[in-house]
């Protein structure tokens, strides 16, 4: 026997990605009971609200939340920031606001697209200003 090594319980292991896309989902399987374990218990001993979500190596979404994952991450996006927009300040709600952390996403994807637009807009205008001026 090699000094300083046991034979006795679990190896170490190098961590690092997984190659092959069968070993990385038979991973992921394997694991995600484990995650979801742990976080159970983490609200048993500690009392904690706790929410998981996962995407598997194949784009299937699996979640865990006590008391549930949408009220977690409710909560949590009620004190966070989105790009700089705050839920709960100003006329867009407070802490007791009805609406749902799918309802802020949206309004988030909308306020993107709408300052796309706008840089798009203000692209064509500055491009538009130096052709005139080019021409005098």
């Amino acid at each position: 026997m090699v000094k300083g090594k046991s034979t006795k319980g679990r190896q170490r292991f190098e961590m690092k990605s997984i190659e092959g896309e069968e070993a990385c989902q038979v991973c992921f399987a394997k694991r995600r009971p484990s995650l979801f374990k742990k976080a159970s218990e983490l609200t048993t001993l500690c009392g904690a609200e706790v929410a998981v979500v996962t995407l598997s190596p194949v784009g299937k979404c699996f979640s865990f939340g006590h008391p549930s994952t949408s009220s977690v991450a409710d909560r949590f996006l009620a004190v966070h920031t989105f790009d700089g927009l705050t839920k709960g300040s100003g006329s867009h709600g407070s802490q007791g606001s009805t609406g749902t952390s799918h309802e802020m996403n949206q309004q988030v994807m909308e306020l993107q697209q709408l300052m796309e637009s706008e840089k798009r807009r203000k692209d064509r205008a500055v491009e538009a200003m130096e052709r005139e001026s080019g021409g005098l």
